[in-house]
């Protein structure tokens, strides 16, 4: 759902919002996409996230090292560009793409990717959701460095679903590495955070938080994807989240043209 939600958007952003020029198939940078919450998010913590109210905006601001294609269901390259795996199924490398700085303009590397696995993800005094998905009849994965740009992970075992599971959002160390080693990762990044030290590799970074009203997210301006032209992506300017009472509050807010986009239910065809 959520790697759908990040595709949609970003398709949106190439074509509806706000026009798209069929002769160079190329986007035009400018305008929002509103789009209604029924719910405000519960941080905008990822590692801690465990409701969609708060993946829904996580989601547009990190990433992992592969990505599930929206379209084919297949899994590909992210932030990881490719990867080699051993003749066992257990030795898997990946290769990082040297292009890709966080939203705070520091370059992404391999250290973040351990960081995130081993200090956060695999730290026993944090109760991450994915602690015992990444982990085979309980034990963790070896994570280790090879170089700056290459990360290796060792499994205890054969895990079907591990190129999948690398969808897994990586954050940075440079802004948290501190914060776990005072033992204040559980309380970091709350919605009362400034939105300034929230940092992630993904499209979009936090603009504006209004508890009960708006969840307002801006463009990344270091985001590494490009149009065909080799323009930056994305080409919105930004996203709103509107945050209304319920479905039909959400509803009546699409057919008033105040948000662009509604999920219809069944009890809507009527």
């Amino acid at each position: 759902m959520r790697e759908f939600l990040l595709f949609s958007l970003l398709l949106i952003s190439c074509s509806q919002f706000p026009s798209y020029n069929t002769s160079t198939r190329q986007g035009k940078y400018g305008g929002y996409l509103y789009l209604a919450t029924t719910s405000d998010p519960k941080s905008f913590n990822p590692i801690l996230a465990k409701e969609t109210s708060t993946t829904q905006i996580t989601s547009l601001i990190f990433e992992g090292l592969t990505r599930i294609n929206a379209e084919t269901l297949e899994v590909e390259p992210n932030l990881a560009c490719r990867w080699d795996v051993s003749p066992d199924g257990r030795v898997w490398t990946f290769y990082l793409r040297k292009d890709v700085r966080w939203n705070d303009g520091e370059e992404f590397t391999a250290d973040d990717v351990v960081f995130t696995f081993n200090q956060l993800i695999y730290n026993p005094q944090i109760p991450s959701s994915a602690g015992d998905i990444l982990k085979i009849e309980g034990k963790p994965f070896k994570v280790e460095k090879i170089d700056k740009y290459t990360v290796r992970f060792t499994l205890p075992g054969i895990y079907a679903p591990f190129l999948m599971a690398m969808g897994q959002e990586i954050l940075p160390k440079h802004k948290l590495e501190e914060i776990v080693k005072q033992g204040k990762f559980n309380t970091a990044w709350t919605l009362a955070e400034d939105l300034q030290n929230i940092v992630g590799t993904g499209p979009f970074m936090l603009k504006k938080y209004i508890p009960g009203q708006l969840i307002e997210l801006k463009r990344n301006p270091y985001y590494w994807k490009k149009d065909k032209q080799g323009n930056h992506l994305p080409y919105l300017e930004g996203i709103r989240f509107v945050v209304v009472q319920n479905q039909d509050t959400a509803l009546l807010k699409f057919l008033d043209k105040e948000v662009d986009y509604y999920p219809m239910r069944g009890e809507d065809f009527r």
